[in-house]
């Protein structure tokens, strides 16, 4: 069963295809693995050898020409994998940069340890039938964890094959097996065929992985040109157009959570609103673009003296300003300031004049925008009443 369409391997694999910057990114993610698994490689292999030296020259206590070649052998090797774990924890926090050399380092080490495997191999052949299970096991567990390029692995393979089959034909105690051969080719070609298809695994990953994080880049961008929409639409539904200051929709949004703060931190909540005082007269015996140029003016005095975002235009000339922990003193201060500004002002030789009422209050568990607004402009309406042009405070 093919695992893959011959026209996708080709495609899948084909690092042209890559982009320099995806193709430093591919080769990035290939030594990152190869480093992990040069380190356990590397590790278990030092603990082997130690035991085989240990086992060699303590226990089976022998000495020639044979015992010393593997003696060192297992040292050569010792000392190379403790240098690769040298490497390898060197190189761990800098592999975007010795990438590179981390790909070269693991295709030495590989070629290194399969030599080493053949030349212990070699030695095996007049203690026992089964040899080349150092070789092979090497040349098999190089394949299903090392990720290399395939043309590599082919090169690697062949030429292994071939030095390996040299060294039995030419040492005196060896000769050619048929069987052996066919033995050692089959497992060859299955290393080449694992590694080829590991890479090309790995390749796939990586693709899909890119696919994955420029979609998910996609949809945060996406996301944000939405939120970045949804506070503009927000913004423009809660901000009055005339004047730039709140409007009652944006007092419903802000008045909950105000509530519920003062409410938990047992402040006052402090509601002022104001109306200007004839201004339909205004509108009527100057226009309403003098009308409007009142309101703009109007909204700047209360911006000049308090932070817009607790000014509303709550309907036609009627503002409420929201305030918290705030006395009933500062807020007839504050309030009283805006209506002398606003009475020294002249829009067109239009003087205008304002009211406004003041409720000040500890919020209860129950209490709710409608109480303060009530409250606020039965305060107003008794400015209205007595007078205009002028603070009123609701006491009640």
């Amino acid at each position: 069963m093919k695992l893959f369409k011959k026209s996708s391997i080709n495609k899948c694999c084909n690092e042209k295809e890559l982009l320099t910057d995806d193709k430093y990114n591919f080769l990035t993610v290939i030594a990152s693995k190869n480093m992990n698994t040069g380190r356990i490689f590397s590790f278990v292999i030092i603990i082997f050898e130690l035991f085989m030296l240990f086992y060699s020259i303590i226990i089976k206590h022998e000495f020639n020409l044979k015992s010393f070649l593997y003696i060192c052998s297992y040292f050569t090797l010792l000392i190379v994998s403790v240098l690769t774990l040298f490497l390898i924890e060197k190189f761990k926090n800098s592999i975007n940069i010795h990438y590179k050399l981390i790909n070269k380092l693991t295709i030495f080490y590989c070629v290194f340890i399969i030599a080493w495997g053949i030349l212990i191999s070699t030695l095996d052949l007049n203690i026992s039938n089964i040899h080349s299970i150092v070789y092979l096991t090497i040349i098999m567990s190089i394949a299903c964890t090392v990720i290399m390029n395939p043309k590599i692995i082919i090169i690697i393979s062949i030429s292994s094959f071939v030095v390996y089959m040299l060294s039995i034909m030419f040492i005196p105690y060896g000769g050619f097996s048929f069987p052996l051969f066919i033995n050692i080719l089959f497992f060859t070609i299955m290393t080449a065929i694992i590694s080829h298809n590991k890479y090309i695994t790995c390749f796939i990953d990586y693709k899909h992985q890119k696919t994955i994080l420029e979609n998910n880049k996609k949809l945060k961008e996406l996301n944000d040109i939405q939120a970045d929409t949804n506070d503009k639409l927000k913004y423009a539904s809660c901000t009055d157009a005339l004047t730039g200051v709140n409007n009652r929709w944006g007092l419903h949004y802000l008045f909950d959570n105000i509530i519920n703060k003062c409410y938990l931190n047992k402040l006052n909540l402090c509601v002022m609103m104001f109306d200007l005082d004839e201004f339909k007269n205004i509108n009527d015996n100057y226009g309403h673009k003098a009308g409007d140029e009142s309101l703009i003016r109007v909204a700047a005095i209360f911006k000049k003296n308090i932070d817009s975002k607790y000014i509303f235009r709550y309907g036609g000339e009627e503002f409420i300003v929201v305030l918290s922990n705030v006395t009933n003193d500062y807020a007839f201060k504050i309030a009283d300031k805006i209506r002398t500004e606003i009475e020294n002002e002249k829009i067109q030789a239009v003087k205008i004049t304002i009211s406004g009422g003041i409720y000040t209050k500890i919020p209860e568990k129950n209490s709710d925008s409608d109480e303060y607004l009530i409250g606020a402009d039965k305060a107003l309406y008794l400015a209205k009443t007595s007078g205009k042009n002028k603070i009123v405070i609701n006491l009640e």
